[in-house]
């Protein structure tokens, strides 16, 4: 078999197309295109740009944002509203809650036993003593005396004549 070199027409000019392609792709490895007209004119404008990482001028005071502290966007009438008003809690004084049941006296000390109205709970108080705020002063045959800053209470024993 013999080999034929490109006889047509048609055959040389897909060749020399061809060797053109090559010639060009070769080109182009050793010799890579660089930046078109517009790139380089972008790569020149971000060399211009300041660096944003050092800022040129101080940052503006707080005294510029003072219309937008005393407007605020997301209220309707763009107005800061009120803090709530402090509702001051008054702690009313307790009421002596106790009924007397019976006294004691042994030893020259003397005692109340009473029952507390709230829990129904016993208490044995010595004069002195502090119940709820209340200081038992005093404690006689029939009655037993507390106090509280400038307040004096009194409770009486009830005898089984009243309980009818």
């Amino acid at each position: 078999m013999k080999l034929r070199g490109p006889t047509s027409r048609v055959d040389r000019t897909l060749l020399g197309v061809n060797a053109v392609l090559v010639a060009s792709i070769a080109l182009q490895l050793v010799f890579p295109p660089g930046p078109s007209g517009a790139a380089k004119n972008r790569i020149e404008t971000l060399a211009e740009l300041p660096d944003f990482g050092t800022p040129r001028s101080p940052p503006p005071g707080l005294v510029a944002f003072s219309e937008m502290v005393e407007r605020p966007l997301f209220y309707e009438n763009r107005r800061t509203p009120e803090p709530p008003k402090s509702v001051e809690i008054v702690v009313m004084p307790q009421e002596l809650q106790l009924k007397l049941l019976g006294v004691a006296i042994y030893g020259g000390a003397r005692a109340a036993v009473l029952r507390n109205l709230k829990n129904n709970q016993v208490l044995f108080l010595a004069e002195g003593q502090v119940h709820g705020g209340w200081t038992l002063e005093s404690v006689s045959s029939t009655a037993a005396r507390f106090s509280r800053g400038d307040e004096l209470t009194e409770i009486s024993l009830e005898s089984s004549d009243q309980k009818t």
